[in-house]
């Protein structure tokens, strides 16, 4: 019977810790917001690195985010100011894919569509739909964007009117449709996780350029060049260790320049737009999508450049395909291609790779972080696989906080030790092996433990100060479990104790006449001696039935 109550009385107490600690949780989390959005920010510089249309890498800085307060240094450090910025456009490969260590989570419907558009007037919306197996494949279907009926499919075979057979469909592998997917690429925008594509104007082809409505997909170890204004399928080729696919720009030989005209027409997110000279006052520039509609630039840009730099260049879009050890550069012109060669150093990294030439490419990768932003490696290799330049750039930029500061602060949103004990013992480990963060489990403990252990400090020191006092508390009433409500409040805490004294109140209390001790007086004997109290003296009012 003591038993049942107890269980009962501490499963009360953990249910009111419960939702003691979810409060607790939310009301600071409310708090720390509020202060954050009061709080004045100071002004960041972030940066990046731009590779000007000849092939010229140049870091670029932006003040507080500010997309008109921009300037460009060479990586010596010299500042430089260009009339036309135009950029090539890069193709960011992922890093080979590794299936999850410990579990492979279900493919929810935002890995599983990616919207294009066939850029006409009016236009047509292609999806690609992946079904939810491991390995999976998948299909286009088209949708007329005004009258919503569907246009047909498109698969191995090409167009069809009906859903073609299973068979029909690429073949994807363990790929996923998301931001960074390794499976899809096109000249113009996909849009993962959505059925929509957005039109933004009809689109003509241009010499050396890929039409946007032209999208490149993983296929087992085929490319497949889906034309969706033709409604066509064209394989380009197989590739031995297919990973990632891009597309990029490159300098085409010879001093050629681009017009005026054809760097008017071309919509790359990476190419900034003419701005007004003293040479030159007939420009108009257009309107930034980044500034305020009522906003124009009153000032003008004066060309010093510190050393030739080219930004009208040439260039032309080729196609990247990561393999297991290489690689591939297509002209999707011509259908000429050539392999480089990686360094072993790069063989399982993020790459964001830029044709520099004929005979080169220009890797830059992640290389850590230091005190104010990142630190990125820039090489340049030949086809063979060697290093001709290699430098390494400090970028200002975002820096989180300290992770000692970032576990304080977390334990005091959660003021409780058995979460702390489960996070940092068993959930953070594990999750650091499942992402391959860690080779071991004592190696993954290490590093959680060395990220939190101020928080874990912090609340176990609050956990001990709690439960020595519900200890006292309980000798002090004499009420009975005193090791186990004790230890219920060492493990949860500041909640677990605030639930310990909305249900324990304390009685009143009196000194004993047969030892003269303190003790409460809720009951019909003495807490400490045992000695029953004394019947109350009667006052002659009482009432008895």
């Amino acid at each position: 019977m003591m038993r049942g109550r107890l269980a009962q009385r501490v499963l009360v107490v953990l249910v009111l810790a419960l939702g003691i600690g979810v409060a607790w949780g939310v009301f600071i989390a409310i708090g720390c917001s509020i202060f954050t959005t009061l709080r004045p920010i100071a002004a960041r510089t972030s940066e990046d690195v731009v590779v000007v249309a000849d092939g010229t890498p140049l870091i670029r800085s932006r003040s507080g985010g500010n997309y008109l307060d921009t300037s460009l240094r060479t990586l010596s450090g010299k500042t430089i100011e260009l009339e036309r910025q135009g950029f090539l456009t890069a193709a960011s490969l992922a890093e080979p894919y590794r299936a999850p260590r410990l579990v492979e989570g279900p493919i929810t419907w935002r890995q599983r569509l990616a919207g294009c558009s066939n850029h006409t007037k009016p236009p047509a919306n292609w999806v690609l739909v992946r079904d939810d197996l491991r390995p999976g494949r998948a299909y286009f279907v088209g949708y007329d964007s005004f009258s919503k009926l569907r246009i047909g499919y498109l698969g191995r075979d090409g167009f069809r009117v009906a859903l073609p057979p299973v068979d029909d469909w690429f073949d994807l592998g363990q790929e996923t449709l998301g931001w960074g997917s390794r499976a899809v690429t096109s000249a113009s925008q996909v849009y993962f996780g959505t059925a929509a594509s957005y039109y933004s104007g009809a689109a003509s082809a241009r010499e050396n350029k890929l039409g946007p409505w032209l999208v490149y997909l993983k296929d087992g170890k085929t490319i497949q060049e889906i034309n969706l204004r033709e409604r066509q399928v064209r394989a380009l080729g197989s590739f031995a260790g297919l990973q990632a696919m891009g597309i990029g720009e490159q300098p085409l030989a010879g001093d050629d320049e681009q017009t005026d005209d054809e760097l008017e027409e071309t919509p790359s997110v990476n190419t900034w737009m003419l701005l007004p000279t003293q040479s030159d006052n007939r420009r108009i520039p257009p309107r930034s999508p980044f500034q305020l509609t009522a906003m124009q630039p009153s000032f003008f840009y004066t060309i010093t450049p510190a050393e030739p730099i080219n930004p009208k260049h040439k260039t032309a879009h080729r196609l990247l395909f990561r393999c297991d050890d290489r690689i591939v550069r297509i002209n999707p012109f011509d259908g000429t291609r050539k392999e480089f060669f990686l360094p072993e150093s790069l063989l399982n990294q993020r790459l964001t790779v830029y044709c520099a030439g004929e005979d080169q490419l220009l890797l830059q990768y992640g290389r850590g972080w230091w005190e104010r932003g990142s630190v990125v490696g820039l090489l340049w290799i030949d086809p063979a696989g060697e290093v001709t330049r290699d430098e390494t750039l400090q970028l200002a930029g975002y820096v989180g906080g300290s992770q000692h500061a970032a576990s304080l602060g977390a334990a005091v949103v959660a003021p409780t030790l058995l979460p702390w004990l489960g996070g940092l013992l068993g959930a953070a480990p594990l999750a650091q092996l499942h992402s391959y963060q860690a080779e071991t489990y004592a190696e993954a403990l290490s590093k959680t433990f060395d990220q939190g252990w101020p928080g874990l400090l912090l609340v176990s020191l609050l956990s001990i100060l709690l439960a020595a006092v519900v200890f006292r508390w309980h000798g002090k009433y004499g009420r009975p479990n005193r090791a186990a409500w004790t230890s219920l409040v060492l493990l949860t805490t500041l909640p677990g104790f605030l639930a310990y004294w909305v249900l324990h109140r304390r009685p009143p209390l009196a000194a004993c006449p047969g030892c003269g001790r303190s003790v409460p007086r809720n009951r019909d004997g003495c807490a400490r001696c045992d000695q029953p109290f004394p019947e109350p003296t009667l006052l002659g009012t009482e009432v008895f039935a």
